[in-house]
């Protein structure tokens, strides 16, 4: 169950450049989750629960928003009737359509998409009632050879007389619905336009509180399953824009001239920076040859700009500003540089990396830290503030652009490290896409560095290793002068000598839980619940270094190897004593494996779980369902359809994982 506010809903609707009207009620569809509380009460906020569609029951909820001010939610469903998919699939899918998503408005230059007040089921022996027709071409999958919507099914843009209607079933609980495509609401009809009244259930409260106003026309939103969840986990500077069908502005455009250019077809309008038809076409193409019927999903992210080697806004956290599309006026916001000079407690040679970190404040109201490069003159992130179950740190991504930060590429390392360089790619890119220099300080690991993303609270394991092999490299006392290795041992120099940072040890502060790696934790990040100099210039440092160092680079590389090589090997033990085994298995399904264990979503029974996937007929399916979760679910997908990409494919496709070896041939 999560909550989403009106401000995170507006959130959405910006990432999806979307133009949110001041003066309009606006209609909008969230796929596969359901209102918890009452349905039809404008608030600032709701609470929902992530289910999925089922095409069986109403699990998705159809709102109604004021921008600025509050919105309604009501249980209704975004999709089909199961019982119509199928009766229709022997039709070529003629019949029966799904709503891609979508924002239905007045485009410019091309048809008016919106709903109107008018009445549904003209033909219908059950009788026309009171509702919005759509008598516009619509953008609608139809499938003709199973009950499945995927890549492969027809897109068509067609008038569909797709309406948004009543479902004819009060509640979301019980099966069965009216929509052979339509968006409804749960509830009971009433009477047609010329007669008004006679609704039951949360359709009543939604067709009065739109029939009420003058408003005639109104625009919708279509958002895919655990969007709405995603944003509510990440935050909405946590997550990246998206452009789908009903897409405008500077980011539209650049999509738009990187298809052009990739030698799509998008139509005589060009990059006219309004997402129609033809670009969604474009849009759909891209993703069935890059990630494979399953992985379309009609919205453009960093994966589909990546295919047509685009570059993409990283948003990450409070760092919109750095975006296509995305300028923030920095005018009339106090970003007076506030240094932080509370020195540690530690031994510091003269030579030390030492740089000005400075706190700017965002406009909305957070911060972010900053350092500017004494190599190149380079405005460096540090990170933006972030908080995340009680915790509070810094997170970042990449990085400004104009930084240019370094990014992990199999391209670049093979010849070292042959195919365990492509496998390491898929996790490289959910952790962090891919970036050297990512971190945070925000949750329970006290601090996380790389682009396989380490983190330091694990004894004789993930970050630490990585230190161990920092600390050996001729630049570590530039970087880290009180850090030495004593025995192949992390220690901190003090005025009285060494002291180790190794094994469990608890932190001074008590914020710690047994078995943790207390002291190394306390160093990088000494205050869990506010961001503190120790973390800062742990940031600093690390960030600098990972941009600048190619032999930085290469320990972190190394160091993801050993750790996937590891991990495949443990799987692979496991996975044989419960009657399954990884040998002979293709790339994909062995990173995805060594993914779930890497992020550790797998939970006590990762490796049952994993087995049970393996003997199924459709391993990669299986997995991408082990410790799916809403705030998850879109990295799990990322890191699946770049494996099937990238190793699926090609001289990779053709390998096979050898368990005698622990290796591919």
């Amino acid at each position: 169950m999560f909550e989403l506010t009106e401000e995170q809903l507006n959130g959405m609707f910006h990432l999806a450049n979307f133009e949110v009207p001041s003066d309009e009620l606006v209609f909008f569809g969230l796929r596969g989750c359901s209102p918890v509380a009452a349905q039809g009460e404008f608030s600032s906020s709701h609470k929902l629960i992530e289910k999925g569609t089922d095409f069986l029951h109403q699990r998705c909820s159809i709102g109604q928003w004021r921008p600025g001010d509050s919105f309604a939610l009501y249980a209704g469903s975004t999709v089909p009737n199961i019982s119509d998919v199928s009766k229709f699939v022997s039709n070529n899918g003629n019949g029966v359509n799904m709503l891609a998503p979508c924002y239905l408005t007045d485009l410019p230059g091309t048809s008016d998409h919106r709903y109107q007040k008018g009445d549904h089921g003209l033909s219908s022996p059950l009788g026309p009632h009171r509702a919005f027709r759509n008598p516009n071409k619509l953008p609608v999958w139809r499938t003709g050879d199973d009950s499945d919507y995927e890549g492969d099914d027809r897109l068509v843009y067609e008038s569909a007389f797709d309406n948004l209607h009543c479902s004819r079933r009060m509640d979301h609980i019980s099966p069965g619905y009216s929509s052979r495509g339509c968006q409804v609401v749960a509830g009971a009809a009433g009477r047609r336009s010329s007669n008004p009244g006679g609704e039951k259930g949360p359709w009543k409260s939604f067709i009065d509180s739109a029939y009420a106003i003058d408003q005639r026309r109104f625009r919708y939103a279509l958002f895919n399953e655990g969007e709405a969840s995603r944003t509510v986990a990440l935050g909405v500077e946590g997550r990246v824009p998206t452009i789908r069908f009903g897409s405008t502005g500077e980011l539209a455009e650049h999509l738009q001239q990187g298809l052009i250019d990739a030698g799509f077809d998008i139509g005589a309008s060009g990059a006219d920076g309004v997402i129609g038809f033809r670009t969604l076409l474009a849009i759909r193409d891209v993703q069935l040859s890059a990630f494979g019927p399953s992985g379309v999903d009609l919205v453009a992210g960093p994966a589909t700009a990546a295919e047509i080697g685009i570059t993409w806004p990283e948003s990450g956290i409070a760092n919109l500003d750095q975006n296509i599309g995305f300028v923030t006026d920095l005018g009339n916001i106090d970003t007076q540089e506030d240094e932080f000079d509370d020195a540690p407690d530690e031994v510091v040679d003269e030579d030390a990396f030492d740089v000005a970190i400075n706190r700017e404040t965002r406009p909305n109201g957070k911060f972010r830290w900053v350092f500017r490069d004494p190599v190149d003159g380079t405005k460096r992130y540090v990170g933006g503030e972030a908080r995340f179950q009680g915790f509070s740190g810094i997170a970042r991504i990449k990085g400004f652009k104009d930084e240019q930060a370094p990014v992990f590429s199999h391209k670049s390392w093979k010849q070292v490290f042959g195919p365990w360089a492509a496998l390491i790619e898929a996790t490289g890119l959910g952790e962090s896409k891919n970036s050297f220099s990512c971190l945070n300080s925000y949750d329970r690991a006290a601090f996380t560095f790389g682009f396989f993303q380490f983190a330091a609270h694990t004894p004789n394991d993930n970050l630490i290793l990585l230190f161990r092999k920092l600390l050996a490299l001729p630049e570590a006392d530039r970087y880290f002068p009180d850090l030495r290795l004593v025995n192949d041992r992390v220690h901190k120099v003090t005025q009285n000598g060494t002291v180790s940072l190794e094994g469990a040890q608890n932190r001074q502060d008590g914020d710690n839980r047994t078995g943790e790696q207390g002291a190394f934790m306390e160093y990088l990040n000494g205050d869990m619940k506010s961001v503190d100099a120790s973390e800062l210039q742990a940031a600093s440092r690390l960030v600098h270094w990972a941009c600048h160092s190619p032999d930085h680079q290469l320990a972190q590389v190394e160091m993801a190897v050993e750790t996937a090589k590891k991990k495949v090997a443990r799987i692979a033990n496991r996975v044989e004593a419960l009657g399954t085994s990884l040998d002979g298995r293709p790339m994909p399904q062995v990173a995805m494996a060594m993914d779930i264990l890497h992020q550790g979503r797998g939970g006590k029974n990762t490796f049952p779980k994993i087995a049970a996937a393996l003997k199924s007929s459709n391993p990669m399916k299986q997995m991408q369902k082990i410790g799916r979760t809403d705030a998850f679910a879109g990295r799990i997908d990322l890191v699946a359809e770049h494996a099937q990409s990238l190793l699926g494919s090609g001289s990779l496709g053709k390998l096979r994982y050898r368990q005698d070896k622990n290796d591919f041939g």
